[in-house]
């Protein structure tokens, strides 16, 4: 009969109450982590793209139309002059950044438009020769801008058209300019 009294304190092997709430602590905070890693994933994946496609009206009579990647956001006028009587034609567009929100913000917040430009189009004339689809970069271009340009001739050689985009962003530009000149098609 060596039972202790009732009186004397029985040792146990439990733990003690504070590792259990560091433990807790721990998942929390982990569980915290993973959420917002998994909300940045989410967003990351299904974000709005940063290029959108852009198609032209018909051209002239000719059942052709442009189409070209042009950064989400942009306006895109068409600066065509009024067609002349001889063969040869062109239609032009232009497209500069347009932000409503921030433009209607800037009074409170001070806010620099970016110096950007893209200007796509089509010359009609029954006598091009040869096929100039590649990419040109002039890393010279006035206003510090960065320039890349890139002219396509249809397969009937009655249509080129050509696309001409510049960006004071280099970031921006270096990520979407390939993009942009390479989307340039004739339909």
């Amino acid at each position: 009969m060596n039972e202790p009294a009732l009186s004397e304190a029985v040792k146990t092997d439990l733990p003690s109450p504070k590792p259990n709430r560091r433990r807790r602590l721990t998942l929390r905070f982990a569980a915290l982590v993973a959420a917002v890693s998994a909300l940045g994933a989410a967003y990351w994946f299904t974000r709005p793209p940063e290029l959108v496609w852009w198609r032209s009206p018909e051209i002239g009579k000719s059942r052709q139309y442009i189409r070209v990647l042009i950064p989400r956001g942009w306006r895109v006028l068409d600066t065509s002059k009024p067609q002349s009587q001889n063969k040869d034609w062109e239609v032009s567009y232009m497209a500069d950044p347009d932000d409503p929100i921030r433009r209607s913000l800037s009074s409170v917040f001070p806010y620099e438009s970016e110096d950007a430009f893209l200007a796509f189009g089509a010359i009609g004339n029954r006598n091009l020769h040869g096929d100039a689809s590649s990419v040109t970069l002039e890393p010279d271009y006035p206003r510090g801008l960065s320039f890349a340009q890139r002219r396509l001739t249809s397969s009937a050689r009655q249509l080129e058209a050509y696309v001409y985009y510049a960006r004071k962003n280099k970031r921006a530009f270096n990520r979407t300019y390939r993009q942009i000149c390479n989307s340039l098609t004739i339909e």
